[in-house]
């Protein structure tokens, strides 16, 4: 009985394979998001789950996931972008990539910040024969295109792709205005979020942040203020993490300073490491310095654990640092084989094992020929 089961499971995986993602495309796009969906809508409403996308592209080098995705550093996934623009069975398609990529856990999702990043994002929201207009859906998805999504084999109604960012902005803030349900808002916000060169997706941030008193809605607007890259965001995160603002909230306000490539913002995060007198923020701001793929951010961390007298901050800076990059192997190398703290040494005998660097294999081989 137990091999039968086995056999159907693997055909049942292999069937999952090459079934092929149904999508259907709107080749007269007007430009108004608003009426396309409508249109949209009415016409797949009738099906059991469907989805209605279209992307944006964004100004900085940022990769995004926020949803149900494939994480793997092969080289074969089938992409969004392969769905979008081929009809391609689920996982035949070995397309080349240029190369590989590292996630940076946020939100349910990750942030990739590098050179030559896919710029274009899609923003998927997912509907099903119960929604009775577009305001009525059951999740949003953000996804680049060069990402692997799940979209559990429903159908994709693709809109339009590079559509105008401040028509995408303000489709969504319609959106959030028309919905009743606080959990459909909160996922509009990251959608909104992504747009970090709009002025109008800072706007909102702001009048959310102070109109609402949901808990969670605060954290998000605090997070995705942190990541908008201009000054009138990066003044409001700021206040956010100086206030009395709940712990949680200012985490998460530090968190979104950690993916903001302004100088700034690289500035205010040493200065909470300094002075805060939250363990828990300091620590953030800590990891937030990993994602600064800098080298004042490098030598701020190494300052850190050489001289920081709290143990968990100095284990958190060593994490930080393996995150960075391949510049910090051989500082990590060195800790791991004389720095007078034992917890320090696991932190980086353990940073240097997760470690794509032949350095890294050369250390721990002759360390473990030490003991």
């Amino acid at each position: 009985m137990k091999i039968i089961t086995n056999i159907f499971l693997l055909i049942c995986f292999i069937a999952s394979l090459t079934f092929a993602q149904r999508v259907i495309r709107i080749n007269n796009f007007s430009g108004g998001l608003q009426k396309e969906f409508e249109s949209a809508f009415k016409a797949n409403r009738s099906a059991e789950n469907f989805w209605i996308a279209y992307s944006i592209t964004r100004s900085d080098a940022r990769e995004f996931v926020v949803g149900s995705w494939y994480f793997s550093n092969s080289n074969d996934l089938v992409t969004l972008g392969d769905i979008v623009r081929h009809d391609v069975p689920g996982n035949d398609l070995h397309a080349e990539r240029n190369h590989r990529r590292k996630g940076i856990n946020i939100n349910s999702g990750f942030s990739i910040n590098l050179e030559g990043a896919d710029k274009e994002t899609a923003i998927l929201i997912q509907y099903d024969r119960a929604s009775k207009g577009i305001e009525d859906f059951k999740m949003i998805d953000i996804c680049s295109m060069s990402r692997s999504i799940d979209l559990y084999g429903y159908p994709l109604i693709w809109i339009a792709s590079n559509v105008d960012q401040a028509k995408s902005v303000d489709f969504l803030k319609g959106l959030f205005t028309s919905t009743h349900y606080d959990i459909s808002r909160r996922q509009i916000i990251p959608a909104i979020g992504i747009h970090s060169d709009q002025k109008s997706a800072t706007e909102f941030l702001k009048v959310q942040y102070d109109a609402t008193s949901d808990g969670e809605m605060k954290k998000k607007t605090a997070f995705w203020l942190g990541f908008q890259e201009n000054t009138e965001a990066l003044n409001a995160v700021m206040a956010i993490v100086d206030s009395d603002a709940p712990m949680k909230v200012r985490k998460e306000a530090v968190s979104g300073l950690g993916f903001n490539m302004m100088p700034q913002s690289l500035d205010k995060l040493i200065t909470i490491i300094k002075s805060d007198k939250d363990h828990e923020i300091r620590r953030q701001a800590v990891f937030g310095l990993g994602n600064k793929a800098v080298d004042r951010a490098e030598e701020a961390l190494k300052g850190i654990v050489d001289n920081d007298p709290d143990i968990e901050i100095k284990k958190t800076a060593v994490y930080a640092l393996s995150n960075m990059s391949h510049d910090a192997v051989p500082y990590l190398i060195k800790l791991a084989k004389s720095h007078h703290s034992i917890e320090i040494r696991k932190c980086a005998i353990y940073s240097l094992s997760n470690c794509d660097d032949e350095r890294a294999v050369d250390a721990l081989i002759s360390l473990a020929g030490n003991k």
